[in-house]
């Protein structure tokens, strides 16, 4: 028979968290991380509308020359 009291499922995050520096230095590492993902979030949001936008014209340029002719 083996032994399965030997077996712990939280001996991997006891050995993940390590000591109180290391976990703030990966909270902090985590905030930049998130913070850049928000900032290049941000500019994609705005190259977005800016296309939008651009298609709206070029499709309203569209739309004044079909009516022209």
């Amino acid at each position: 028979m083996s032994n399965v009291s030997a077996y712990n499922p939280f001996n991997g995050i006891f050995n993940m968290t390590g000591s109180s520096s290391d976990t703030a230095d990966r909270l902090e590492s985590a905030k930049d991380k998130s913070l850049e993902l928000t900032a290049q979030a941000a500019e994609l949001s705005v190259l977005t509308q800016s296309m939008k936008v651009t298609t709206t014209f070029q499709q309203g340029l569209k739309d004044i020359g079909n009516a022209i002719r």
